[in-house]
């Protein structure tokens, strides 16, 4: 009989034991879980703020840039450096956009609406050629991106 009753001892307190790990665990977790997002919108922060920066330092892009808005053409070697300036913002906009779908991040959607309306309504737009390098190379990112690119973002302001 006093061995019965220690099994029963035992197996509660492993039980209980068992539900203290899993309550550690899910603690463990949650922390986990805070310090991923804080991280996300690190990223997202020094993501924003690296490209800013980069545009108040770069000594090549912002002439172009002053350029192109201001209705001069282009050489090769300056239209080369726009697109693939314009892809590195795409490619940041991908991950914005997929952080903001995960709930990590608020990805500044209403921000790009206005960008694509000011260039789709002919205005001196902010980013010249921004809409036509997006048409040309939008097979480079992925499929749900290009969806929303072109059925939300795009659609919403007018193509």
């Amino acid at each position: 009989m006093d061995s019965d009753r220690l099994n029963r001892w035992l197996t509660l307190g492993a039980n209980l034991g068992v539900i203290a790990g899993i309550l550690f665990l899910a603690y463990e977790i949650r922390q986990n879980s805070a310090a991923l997002e804080a991280q996300s919108r690190y990223s997202h922060s020094m993501l924003r703020s690296s490209f800013f920066s980069s545009l108040s330092s770069d000594a090549v892009i912002p002439p172009i840039l002053m350029k192109a808005q201001g209705g001069s053409e282009l050489d090769a070697e300056e239209q080369f450096r726009l697109r693939n300036f314009y892809m590195q913002m795409f490619v940041n906009w991908q991950w914005e956009w997929g952080e903001h779908r995960l709930g990590r991040i608020q990805a500044p959607i209403d921000a790009w609406r206005r960008l694509m309306l000011m260039e789709s309504t002919q205005a001196i737009a902010r980013y010249p050629g921004l809409r036509s390098t997006w048409e040309a190379n939008k097979y480079a990112f992925t499929p749900d991106f290009i969806n929303f690119m072109d059925n939300d973002l795009l659609a919403s302001s007018g193509r």
